[in-house]
C-alpha cells in the first residue's frame, strides 16, 4: 500500500508516497538485524489511520503490524506517512526504543514555512499560530526545522533527506544503567533519557539554574566515565551498539528506490559531531563551504582541549578521533548559551567536584565562546548524488 491509496487532508504529495509497504520495508533488509526475522511473517495488510503527534501539532498517517523473529517473538512494525515523509521503525518486544529506523523526506519546501510542523515553526521560528500555513499540520512524521533561508536547496536539485538509527536491544543503555544504578549518582531512567536526547534535557530559560545544575550533573555522569578510559554511549543514542552494515545498506536501497523517482541527490543534517564525520567518511559533501569550515575549526579546538592532569590522557584527542567524549565536550557551548558564566556545584564529593570545575573551566577557555555549529535553524547540510544502482526495484 502507498500513501496514494490512504485517506489523507492535503494538497501535494512527494513522489515518495508513491512508494509501496513493502518498499519501505526493504530499506531494512540483508543487515544483522533482519537476519532474524522471518519476512514471511510480515503482517502489512492493515489500515492506515489519521493520528496527531502532540510533539509538533500535525497529523499524519500510521500503521502498525508485526513480523516473527526465528524464535517466535513478535516485534512491532510502524509506517509512517505524510506529504513529505515516509519511514519506518521495527521496535522489538519489550524494546525501550526502536531496533531500526529509517525515514526519507522530500525537500521540495525547504526554506518555507510549509516545510516544518507547527509547534517548530513557534518554538525555533518564532511564527505566531496565525502565520502558519495549512501544510504544516499534515506534517507529523517530521520532527526538525527546515524553514530558514539556509535550507533551500542548491538550483537544479531535488533533494531527499534521510535520517537513520539502529539499537541493538541486547546493548539497550537503560537496561544497563539499572543494573548499574549502585553505582551512579543519577536516576537511571532520567539518565537514558539524558543520553538519547541531550538537547530536550536543558531548559527554555537560560536562568534556570536548578535545571542547569540538573544537566550539567547528566552531563558529568556520561564524561567522568569516559575521561576515566570506560565504555560510555554517544549522544542521541539508546544502545552502545546498533546493527553493522545498517548505514551503508539503507542508504544504497534508499538510492535504489529514489533514482526512478527523479530525484537527484540524497542529503542529511548532521546533529552530532560523530554523525558529521560519518557522513563525511560516507561520501557526502557540505552543501556550504563556509559553514562547513567553520564547524571544522570548531571540532578541531574541542579535539586539543585539555583536561585535568587526574585523568588518563592530556588532551581529548588522545582517546581517539571517534570516542564519544568529542561529541559530549561538542555539546557543552549549547548549554552555556544564555548563562555563560555558570559553572554550578554538583552537590557531590569533593573529588567530583574538582575535576568537574576544572574540566568544565578548560573546555570553556578553550572554545566556550564558540557556537555550537549543528543548531536547529541553522542546519549544516551534506548532499550526496543520487546513483544509479543496479538491482531489481521490489
Amino acid at each position: 500500500m502507498s500513501l496514494t491509496e490512504t485517506r489523507f487532508i492535503g494538497t501535494e504529495l512527494s513522489p515518495l508516497c508513491g512508494l509501496t509497504d513493502r518498499q519501505l520495508f526493504s530499506l531494512l533488509t540483508r543487515t544483522a538485524f533482519i537476519d532474524r526475522l522471518r519476512l514471511q511473517t510480515l503482517d502489512e495488510d492493515l489500515p492506515y489511520r489519521r493520528v496527531y503527534n502532540p510533539a509538533t501539532g500535525a497529523h499524519f498517517q500510521k500503521k502498525q503490524g508485526t513480523i516473527e523473529d526465528v524464535y517466535g517473538e513478535k516485534h512491532m512494525v510502524q509506517w509512517s506517512r505524510d506529504p513529505l515523509n515516509i519511514a519506518i521503525t521495527v521496535t522489538s518486544p519489550n524494546g525501550h526504543h526502536p531496533s531500526v529506523y529509517f525515514r526519507l523526506r522530500d525537500r521540495r519546501r525547504d526554506g518555507t514555512p510549509a516545510s516544518t510542523p507547527p509547534k517548530l515553526l513557534q518554538v525555533i521560528g518564532g511564527l505566531s499560530p496565525d502565520k502558519i500555513p495549512p501544510e504544516s499540520h499534515e506534517l507529523g512524521v517530521d520532527d526538525w526545522y527546515h524553514a530558514a533561508p539556509c535550507d533551500r536547496q542548491p538550483p537544479d536539485r531535488q533533494s531527499v533527506e534521510f535520517s537513520i538509527a539502529s539499537a541493538n536491544p541486547g546493548w539497550d543503555i537503560l537496561t544497563m544503567l539499572r543494573n548499574k544504578q549502585e553505582h551512579l549518582f543519577t536516576d537511571p531512567d532520567k539518565l537514558a533519557d539524558f543520553i538519547h536526547d541531550p538537547f530536550a534535557a536543558l531548559p527554555v530559560d537560560p536562568n534556570n539554574t536548578e535545571a542547569l545544575k540538573i544537566w550539567y550533573r547528566n552531563w558529568w555522569q556520561v564524561v567522568n566515565r569516559g575521561l576515566r578510559g570506560k565504555t560510555i554511549p554517544y549522544p542521541g543514542q539508546t544502545a552502545l551498539q546498533g546493527y553493522k552494515g545498517f548505514f551503508k545498506h539503507a542508504v544504497a536501497r534508499a538510492e535504489q528506490l529514489l533514482y526512478p523517482l527523479g530525484f537527484t541527490h540524497l542529503t542529511a543534517v548532521p546533529t552530532w559531531y560523530y554523525v558529521w564525520a560519518l557522513n563525511l567518511a560516507q561520501g557526502f559533501q557540505p552543501d556550504d563551504i563556509n559553514t562547513h569550515l567553520a564547524a571544522s575549526e570548531f571540532f578541531e579546538l574541542v579535539k586539543y582541549t585539555p583536561v585535568p592532569d587526574v585523568f588518563k590522557q592530556q588532551r581529548l584527542i588522545e582517546y581517539g578521533e571517534r570516542h564519544p567524549l568529542l561529541s559530549w565536550f561538542s555539546v557543552l557551548p549549547f548549554a552555556m548559551m544564555g548563562n555563560h558564566g555558570y559553572i554550578p556545584e554538583l552537590g557531590l564529593p569533593s573529588e567530583h567536584e574538582r575535576n568537574f570545575n576544572g574540566t568544565v573551566t578548560l573546555a570553556k577557555n578553550t572554545y566556550g565562546n564558540r557556537h555550537y555549529p549543528l543548531l536547529p535553524g541553522k542546519n549544516l547540510w551534506h548532499s550526496k548524488p543520487i546513483a544509479q544502482v543496479k538491482g531489481p526495484v521490489l
